[in-house]
């Protein structure tokens, strides 16, 4: 009789909200090059008001010094960090707002919380089958691989095992 399979999905521990995930990269990216905040807030506003003015939902500081717009940006941009609550427009200003090495982890991170891979796509939007379907080979293939090499090591130690026992055995009987 076989036995019932388990349809739960593995969850990967411990399981970040978007925002804390998001949050985790833009807080490593500030602390490794030294960006600021402000520069950053700057940086992702920017972004952000590239949406028609009808699709925002972010009120920005309408500060006419730059510093003190900067500033309260930058406070505004963290506190939804810190509550833990981003709309998906500002979400996608802060990703946008990233480097392209820090933008292409961040999005694999997002991704692979769902189990799901993240391809980039080239610079003028367009995405061939066959440009992706070398990228997909080539990552199974590499999985692959590691899972081969590790069923193989496994099958090497269970037959070296088994070669030792099979020796015992015939010291034991006699038959060396």
């Amino acid at each position: 009789m076989t036995k019932p399979t388990d349809n739960k999905r593995s969850i990967p521990q411990p399981l970040l909200s978007r925002c804390r995930l998001i949050e985790q990269h833009v807080q490593n990216y500030l602390r490794e090059t030294a960006v600021s905040q402000m520069t950053f807030a700057t940086e992702v506003r920017e972004i952000y008001e590239q949406l028609p003015e009808a699709q925002r939902i972010i009120e920005w500081s309408q500060r006419s010094d730059v510093f003190e717009r900067a500033k309260r940006d930058a406070e505004k941009l963290f506190r939804y960090f810190y509550k833990n609550t981003l709309s998906v427009d500002l979400e996608d200003a802060i990703v946008l707002a990233l480097p392209d090495d820090r933008r292409d982890a961040l999005e694999y991170a997002l991704a692979s919380r769902r189990g799901r891979i993240s391809v980039c796509i080239t610079a003028g939007g367009d995405v061939s089958q066959h440009d992706l379907a070398k990228e997909v080979g080539e990552a199974v293939i590499a999985m692959g691989d590691d899972d081969i090499d590790h069923k193989i090591k496994e099958f090497e130690e269970a037959s070296a095992v088994l070669q030792t026992a099979a020796n015992k055995l015939k010291a034991v009987r006699g038959d060396v």
